[in-house]
């Protein structure tokens, strides 16, 4: 509770002095805490509201807070304005040097044809990209992301061993990752 009182005041500080860069990061501290909040839309909003008030070269956040918002519109099923959330930060994303920007543009991108009103054959051309991006940067967060995608497609419409190599390049990933926070996926 204290860390969530610190970052509003933190965020009021910012609004009221209009300090973009500032209220982004905010709003991405906030992400543990409100992961499938009932508030989707709002949060979505204030998202896009900052984005539009942040430079252009600030590719970090503006890649981060838009598909932050998307995925609040996804969890509220609004497809078509989560796509666009993307899509406005799609060719920044993908003309930047570090490759996990575009890896995360390209994940939601995929996430948005799982969801409602999604194309199967969509999200198998989506999973694609995502693994020929991993194959050419071979960048962690493509990894996963595209091993998650492809565990999803083949419990949807796969074999049984379509869903173990999925669930073994799933566990491979998170081996892989120098992230603390994926110790609930298998390994193995």
């Amino acid at each position: 509770d204290r860390a969530r009182t610190l970052i509003n005041l933190v965020s009021e500080w910012a609004a009221q002095h209009e300090h973009a860069e500032l209220m982004a990061d905010c709003l991405l501290a906030r992400g543990p805490i409100e992961t499938g909040s009932a508030d989707g839309a709002e949060i979505a909003d204030r998202a896009e509201q900052v984005l539009r008030l942040l430079s252009p070269a600030d590719t970090s956040r503006r890649v981060q807070l838009a598909t932050w918002a998307a995925h609040h519109r996804l969890s509220i099923g609004d497809r078509d304005q989560a796509v666009r959330a993307i899509d406005q930060v799609y060719e920044q994303a993908a003309s930047t040097e570090l490759p996990v920007w575009r890896s995360l543009v390209l994940l939601t991108r995929a996430q948005a044809e799982f969801a409602v009103d999604g194309s199967p054959r969509n999200a198998r051309q989506r999973c694609d990209e995502l693994r020929a991006w991993f194959e050419l940067t071979r960048d962690e967060s493509a990894e996963a992301g595209s091993a998650v995608l492809e565990l999803a497609l083949g419990c949807h419409d796969g074999t049984l061993g379509d869903v173990e190599r999925a669930r073994d390049a799933v566990a491979r990933a998170a081996l892989a990752s120098p992230r603390s926070d994926l110790p609930w996926i298998p390994k193995g």
